[in-house]
């Protein structure tokens, strides 16, 4: 870690912290020790409960170069702002008389969590935009004193703008970005009308993006705005309510295609409403022509401490082993939920559906297939079978087992309704996790997240980044992908992408804890 050195802020935020901004019980403390006459120099580390990304430290040590007196002996040391972090890893370490330090860990707590949740989500989102702008729209969901902070946290976590002058100015951004509301189309009574008096009006730098979901039919919209404006109009943005159908990847590629048509293909296309990590890369599988994303509540609500995570997974874990949705429908004949797994797993797999040995036992791979998986990961750098489960998080696109094949010679390929009705368990299994790697076991596992393609395309190979996915063959001893050569050599590949990716995770400085 780095030496941690800022400027200090004034009396009166000082005076804020420690007295009505702090827990009551720290004040309690402070005045009971300094009555008793009792200190002592402590050292306190600051640790995350949960992998994610730094953001707040910039703060903290603004607020310690205040308090902190280096000639005599006081030091604080931390990661770097926006830094990856692992769970229960030292993010801040502080060495001073309790006296000086004890009264603010309320604020130090708060500036770390909140700004760390939002740029936790923040990156997740990016990441899942695949290289396209996203940009925060979430400081109308928090009260207006923390939304600039709220927004600073997003750029930190890779967002390209956000919405609030503040916002921007915090993160060192030239300005803010936006568009224009709905509320102004209404009071022109003409998307058109609108367009061109923004235009009027407007400074030559602010980007002509005009909202086109207002009065009438998107397409028509688009095109009638690209007409009035030609070659300053630099995109239109969609924010279809739910109501109306909400924004659709078909609805962007009609758009696209009568926008090309019509010969104006400079002309980007901005979506919101309603996004998150997970209908963003829907929307990305889907080949949505989207040029830039708005995500507003999917970064601000996340502001949790991560500490809240390994609640929310255990909540999350047994309403999944309470469902029977698919055996209610018809679609099998019992229910029987299957994962394993415990928060901070770096790791996640992903495999197709349990199987009858899974059925009886309810752990992931526990029959043939599943040696052969262990043996796999042996050679993938994990220490043994345990240490591979225990820094795994296991899971399946569908929880339950789907039967036999009428000839009973294997089993049934998941049913497309109950890997709909799953969905949602992943989905927030990914949420709640945010893996750093991702382990995808067999075909449909890959095509889930990577779309269609051969195998030979995708085992050898790693894609993306924060999560990482490797792509792997299903260890069925019924797979006869495994009996060429080339294949045998594409597994070998993939297990040495695994390999790196346990070491990296081994050569990571250890919390103190």
């Amino acid at each position: 870690m780095k030496q941690a050195t800022a400027q200090s802020p004034g009396a009166e935020l000082l005076a804020y912290y420690s007295g009505p901004a702090s827990d009551i019980y720290f004040k309690r403390a402070h005045d009971t020790l300094a009555a008793a006459g009792v200190d002592a120099m402590v050292a306190i580390d600051y640790f995350s409960s949960g992998p994610g990304v730094l953001c707040g430290i910039t703060e903290a040590v603004q607020l310690l170069g205040a308090l902190l007196k280096p000639g005599e002996g006081d030091e604080a040391w931390a990661i770097t702002e926006g830094e990856a972090m692992e769970d229960r890893e030292t993010v801040l370490r502080v060495r001073a008389p309790y006296s000086r330090v004890g009264v603010y860990e309320t604020a130090l707590l708060g500036m770390l969590a909140s700004g760390s949740g939002w740029a936790t989500t923040a990156r997740e989102i990016v990441d899942a935009a695949a290289g396209k702008r996203v940009i925060s729209f979430g400081a109308r969901h928090v009260h207006p004193l923390i939304g600039p902070v709220m927004e600073y946290a997003a750029i930190v976590g890779g967002c390209a703008g956000c919405a609030t002058p503040l916002g921007a100015q915090l993160a060192g951004l030239a300005d803010p970005s936006g568009t224009m509301p709905h509320a102004m189309i209404l009071m022109f009574g003409d998307t058109v009308l609108a367009a061109k008096a923004f235009d009027d009006h407007m400074a030559d730098d602010v980007l002509r993006i005009v909202l086109v979901d207002t009065l009438k039919d998107e397409a028509e919209e688009s095109l009638r705005v690209a007409e009035a404006l030609g070659e300053r109009l630099r995109g239109v943005r969609l924010d279809t309510p739910k109501e109306r159908g909400h924004v659709t990847i078909d609805l962007v590629k009609e758009i696209r295609a009568r926008l090309d048509q019509a010969g104006f293909e400079h002309v980007g296309i901005f979506v919101s409403g309603g996004f998150d990590a997970q209908r963003i890369r829907d929307f990305e599988a889907g080949h949505a022509p989207v040029d830039s994303y708005g995500v507003g509540m999917a970064i601000s609500s996340d502001a949790m401490p991560a500490r809240t995570g390994r609640a929310a997974l255990a909540a999350h874990q047994a309403a999944c082993r309470a469902c029977h949705v698919c055996a209610d429908q018809g679609i099998i004949p019992e229910a029987g939920p299957t994962f394993q797994g415990e928060w901070g797993a770096p790791f996640m797999l992903v495999g197709q559906a349990p199987g009858p040995a899974e059925r009886e036992t309810r752990r992931p791979f526990s029959g043939r297939a599943g040696k052969e998986l262990d043996r796999w990961m042996l050679r993938a750098g994990f220490k043994d079978r345990d240490e591979f489960r225990r820094l795994t998080y296991i899971a399946a696109l569908m929880r339950c087992f789907p039967g036999r094949n009428k000839n009973n010679t294997g089993d049934l390929r998941p049913p497309p309704a109950a890997v709909a009705n799953c969905a949602h368990w992943l989905d927030g299994e990914l949420r709640l996790l945010k893996p750093k790697v991702i382990i995808l076991v067999g075909q449909m596992a890959i095509a889930r997240f990577l779309g269609n393609g051969p195998l030979e395309d995708r085992v050898g190979k790693r894609f993306g980044e924060r999560p990482v996915l490797i792509p792997l063959p299903h260890p069925s001893g019924q797979n006869r992908w495994l009996n060429t050569p080339a294949n045998r050599e594409r597994l070998a590949s993939a297990l040495e992408l695994i390999k790196e990716q346990r070491s990296r995770l081994e050569s990571r400085p250890a919390a103190s804890r």
